[in-house]
């Protein structure tokens, strides 16, 4: 019998992983996100994120999150859905761990709290 050549095409996520900046470590939703995203959104969301697509994050804050992958500091970008509902995809320094939650639960969460200079 001849011995059958394994394959060398690679599979979706591992050509994802092969095009990423930074690893995601792991992945948590909030509840509102989880309730209220699709999965498909939070995909493609994390890939764009992981490949250094801050995508609606204002334009000039890209140079923070650039940065930040140089600096240890947390990785931010910003998404919106089809339906108009926006998420943030916020990677800790250490980059053990990736968040996904509303855009409104983030800026909740950081209201009342002094910007850091830059």
């Amino acid at each position: 019998m001849k011995a059958r050549r394994k394959g060398t095409a690679m599979r979706r996520d591992e050509a994802r992983a092969a095009y990423t900046k930074f690893p995601l470590g792991e992945i948590v939703l909030t509840v509102a996100a989880h309730e209220w995203l699709r999965p498909e959104e939070i995909e493609g969301a994390l890939a764009r994120h992981a490949q250094g697509d801050w995508a609606d994050l204002h334009r000039e804050d890209w140079p923070l999150s650039d940065m930040a992958l140089v600096t240890g500091d947390p990785v931010v970008s910003v998404h919106t859905t089809a339906d108009g509902i926006r998420f943030w995809v916020i990677t800790e320094g250490d980059r053990q761990t990736t968040t996904v939650m509303l855009a409104e639960r983030y800026e909740e969460a950081c209201a009342g709290r002094p910007r850091r200079a830059a």
